[in-house]
């Protein structure tokens, strides 16, 4: 039996309430695109003349992205869940810092070795894993435990999700086009899209019910 999912829906959920919430969006991806911005710059005066410190910041570039990254999926789960995503929650996950960070870890070691193993393995491996970073964020499940779950819950519906996931990144690269304005309508959209796939997988797995 295949668990059935409306990419459309999840699309559509996320385009709009994303329409509902742009001014938030829009401050959170210009506060972390400028941030982002500011660090490189740092970074790259200091290339070739303090080598360890152009190491140290790349390194705390990769720990606040990690950081940010968990808060974005907070506040998409939030507003999946009728909820408002709030500033803070972009900074709010931090407790989860470690088990993402190895989970992570994990999943590229994973994915890299299944393209190895002639690239078919490793895009099922990054289908079937995916939303490890959803259940940590949202279950508090250490690394291994999210991994598991992701894969159990995608189970049946792995190339329904391979054809969402190449849909969102088409759209995340349409919004590239025009000077990355389109960036502020299609991270948001296709992130709360991403949420919304999840939680329809999660509570159709909790129901038993497949279609």
């Amino acid at each position: 039996m295949v668990k059935i999912f409306s990419k459309r829906d999840a699309l559509t959920f996320g385009w709009e309430t994303t329409k509902r919430n742009f001014w938030f969006f829009a401050k959170v991806l210009c506060a972390v695109f400028l941030f982002f911005m500011v660090i490189n710059m740092v970074a790259e005066r200091f290339k070739e003349s303090a080598p360890l410190f152009y190491f140290l910041i790349n390194i705390g570039e990769v720990v606040i992205g990690l950081i940010v990254s968990m808060g974005l999926i907070k506040i998409s789960l939030k507003f999946v869940d009728g909820m408002r995503g709030e500033w803070e929650d972009l900074y709010s996950q931090t407790r989860f810092f470690w088990d993402f960070l190895l989970s992570s870890i994990l999943y590229g070691f994973i994915v890299l070795c299944g393209l190895i193993l002639f690239i078919v393995p490793g895009v099922i491996w990054m289908v079937q894993f995916y939303f490890f970073r959803y259940f940590i964020i949202d279950k508090d499940l250490g690394a291994i435990d999210a991994l598991r779950k992701s894969a159990h819950i995608t189970r049946g519906a792995r190339w329904n999700l391979l054809s969402f996931l190449g849909i969102a990144a088409l759209i995340n690269i349409i919004g590239i086009l025009p000077f990355g304005i389109g960036l502020f309508f299609t991270i948001p959209t296709t992130l709360i899209a991403s949420a919304w796939v999840y939680r329809a997988l999660l509570a159709n797995s909790e129901s038993g019910l497949e279609k």
